[in-house]
């Protein structure tokens, strides 16, 4: 399995959900939403976090449930933030290629202000 890190700014973070492995260890699940330059939806990545950033991404699940982080259209707002991390690349048992969709988020900096929740 091979590592490219890649990075997304200004990433909005949706669904966040901070779980307990069977193991004990937390970790976060939820969306990245990418909008382009005009704030239009350009794509949605799942990803899942088993590093260290775990501790930020739950402080922004608790500002995402928050009641104060309603906009003034009364939509819920999200946290937004650049992020890294890679996708999956390898084999399957059967030795053929494969790709998963889901984004394994490393690392997140620069948390930006929350933007208001619009529809995809």
């Amino acid at each position: 399995m091979s590592k490219h890190t890649i990075s997304f700014a200004d990433a909005e973070l949706a669904g966040l959900a901070i779980k307990t492995a069977k193991n004990g260890n937390q970790y976060a699940s939820g969306v990245l939403i990418l909008r382009n330059e005009n704030g239009g939806f350009e794509a949605s990545l799942p990803f899942l976090c088993f590093s260290n950033a775990v501790g930020a991404l739950a402080i922004l699940e608790q500002q995402e449930h928050s009641a104060e982080l309603t906009g003034e259209s009364g939509k819920p707002v999200r946290p937004i933030a650049t992020v890294s991390g890679w996708f999956n690349t390898g084999k399957d048992k059967a030795g053929a290629f494969r790709k998963s969709a889901t984004f394994r988020l490393e690392s997140v900096d620069e948390i930006v202000e929350p933007a208001e929740d619009s529809s995809l």
